[in-house]
């Protein structure tokens, strides 16, 4: 099955386990990857996101977060990636961030989020990344 949004990494053994307008989930074993389906991640998108991402990371190893299709990413939006990082990190999983464009890179590193969160460039290098 082909991993879906930008930086497609053709991911052998993910398989889609929910899907809806805001965020498409993939599994492979204990790893999730959320693909954010938006091109904005406000208020009302980061509470939906939460709410549909957040049931599935009971038994999660590991999640990587894919917002290649985002373009505009607002505070709530980064506490929304951090709210989700905290939950990971609590029950012992690996957190990765994928697909920033040049404007997220840049906010990331504005607000030092690339250095709590670990940012990688696409979803083939996170997949890689939670493999390591």
């Amino acid at each position: 099955m082909t991993s879906g949004g930008g930086g497609d990494s053709g991911g052998v053994g993910w398989s889609v386990v929910f899907s809806s307008a805001v965020v498409r989930v993939e599994r492979s074993g204990r790893v999730l990857c959320a693909a954010f389906l938006s091109e904005r991640v406000a208020d009302r998108e980061a509470d939906m996101l939460f709410d549909e991402i957040e049931p599935m990371l009971g038994e999660a190893g590991g999640l990587i977060v894919d917002i290649s299709r985002v373009s505009v990413l607002t505070s709530a939006g980064i506490g929304l990636l951090v709210r989700l990082h905290k939950r990971l990190r609590a029950g012992g999983g690996r957190f990765i961030v994928c697909g920033l464009s040049d404007e997220l890179k840049e906010l990331f590193s504005i607000t030092c989020m690339d250095r709590l969160l670990r940012v990688e460039r696409d979803r083939a290098a996170a997949e890689r990344g939670m493999a390591g």
